[in-house]
């Protein structure tokens, strides 16, 4: 690797490095911990489990706690390496589809600086490792159809791609685009028919445990959780992420313009450096898996831009294409482009870095911590605080425990509270009342619940997930007396304190 692709290589890592424990752990990273807390036994089970998204990366990460803790730094630091290798995996992309140096050096530096990436490289869960995988696919399986020993690149071919499968639900779309990515080298194909059929079929077996589960739930349908998204408004969100980055500034329509006329003119221009046949595999690339998972949405809503982060290998791929093409023309000009493109990046990582955005647990869980230190608002007093910042609690602690009590709006969110909280507490859950239950049944519910408290915590995020109506705070509020409150980035707590008979 050449010395300008050091240099990037270098800032990609200290972007990456660089704050990484700003941002609290939200509630992901926190079930990526939980999901690799079992036994190996338990987690190897769990590859072939019905309802599992990326088993792998847990079986993964449980190895790397154990070398390193679970700390926030430590937890997502596996994924800064997985970003780096990812910048390093575009620009190895780029020299062997025939592109110069500087042309795969400037790919490598749009990865390597985008916000969005940098993003997801501070994050405690699999979508780095995603990519890495899906480009060392790519990779092997342009090795195997050009390349000598094509029997070595097909088994490599077959590996990272089964690895892909255990590691996100999403990973099998991009089978498409490797059957297309066949058709159209037909002429190499012919010759490597045997080889590429083989591994084409060899897939098959992996991927049936997972297939058998998964056809399953989109014949039965089910509700995933996540929004429907129009073809035209998941294009326009992946667009403007993978230009601008996740904060919207003044700059990003401007952002987003710029970045996609040079990919059109990366995929389109003559003086593209990508041959057309490469440039259409590109294309399809970003195209293939982003229509899938639209017809597999009319049924089951599963798109989330994160799922589908292997898609920014060719979009940066062919907007790298896109300045070597204006260069061609006017080299000032273009680089000048690609310094400007790279200093909007290293902005928008710098807000990300300075800007709280996740919900902000830690300081939630520190509040109440200090507040029952002074005075605590159930029967027993907080356990003295561990020498060290943070501690994980799983399982959960029992609601028998002493400390104090706190109400969970959503209840799912109290796994989140215990990394950070240090010290017992009695947990309760908020009533749900999406199913359009009647009031008089929350109101029931809630004097069953808080009979006998003095005090109670009330720790709201995400609450419309849960109780849309707040027919809980509703409740609290009528019958308890606010005594403090605080908020927080997307988290709010509540402490209320109670007569002598809460349920009057």
């Amino acid at each position: 690797m050449p010395r300008l692709a050091m240099v990037v290589l270098w800032l990609a890592f200290a972007l990456r490095v660089a704050r990484l424990d700003f941002q609290s752990l939200w509630r992901d990273e926190v079930d990526a911990l939980r999901f690799s807390n079992g036994s190996w036994s338990e987690l190897l089970g769990a590859l072939a489990q019905a309802g599992h998204n990326g088993p792998l990366y847990f079986v993964a990460l449980r190895g790397w706690r154990a070398l390193t803790g679970d700390s926030e730094f430590a937890v997502r630091y596996f994924s800064v390496l997985g970003g780096v290798l990812m910048a390093a995996l575009v620009y190895r992309l780029g020299r062997r589809w025939g592109v110069g140096r500087r042309t795969a050096s400037a790919a490598m530096l749009l990865a390597a600086t985008s916000p969005y990436l940098v993003w997801y490289s501070q994050e405690a869960k699999m979508y780095t490792a995603l990519a890495c995988l899906v480009l060392a696919a790519a990779l092997a399986y342009h090795s195997a159809m050009t390349g000598a020993k094509p029997a070595r690149h097909w088994t490599g071919f077959v590996a990272a791609t089964t690895l892909s499968f255990y590691t996100h639900i999403l990973a099998p779309l991009m089978l498409g685009v490797y059957f297309l990515w066949g058709v159209l080298q037909w002429p190499r194909l012919r010759r490597r028919w045997k080889g590429w059929l083989t591994a084409m079929s060899l897939l098959t077996l992996p991927y049936l445990p997972l297939a058998r589960w998964q056809t399953d739930l989109l014949a039965r349908g089910f509700d995933s959780g996540h929004p429907f998204y129009p073809l035209p408004e998941q294009t326009r969100l992946l667009l403007h992420l993978y230009s601008a980055g996740i904060l919207r500034s003044p700059f990003s329509a401007w952002l987003m313009g710029g970045m996609v006329l040079l990919v059109l003119a990366g995929a389109f221009h003559a003086a593209s450096p990508f041959s057309p046949r490469r440039r259409l595999v590109l294309l399809l690339w970003l195209i293939v898996p982003t229509g899938l998972v639209y017809l597999i949405s009319l049924r089951v809503a599963v798109f989330e831009d994160r799922y589908l982060i292997y898609l920014t290998p060719p979009f940066y791929l062919l907007a790298a294409a896109g300045i070597a093409a204006l260069a061609k023309r006017r080299a000032w000009v273009a680089w000048g482009v690609l310094a400007m493109l790279a200093a909007f990046n290293v902005w928008g990582v710098y807000r990300q870095g300075v800007t709280p955005i996740k919900p902000n647990f830690r300081a939630a869980a520190a509040y109440i911590a200090r507040a029952e230190a002074v005075s605590p608002s159930a029967s027993s007093p907080v356990a003295p605080a561990p020498p060290f910042p943070f501690q994980l609690y799983l399982p959960l602690v029992s609601n028998a425990s002493p400390g104090p009590a706190v109400m969970f709006q959503m209840p799912y969110l109290r796994h989140t509270f215990d990394y950070y909280f240090d010290g017992p507490y009695r947990s309760l859950e908020g009533v749900w009342s999406n199913d359009n239950r009647p009031a008089g049944e929350v109101e029931a519910e809630m004097r069953r619940r808080t009979a006998g408290l003095r005090g109670l915590w009330l720790v709201v995020s995400e609450e419309d997930y849960w109780d849309r109506r707040h027919l809980t705070r509703d409740w609290l509020n009528r019958h308890a007396t606010l005594t403090d409150e605080a908020h927080f980035t997307g988290v709010d707590v509540y402490r209320y304190t109670f007569g002598v008979q809460s349920e009057e």
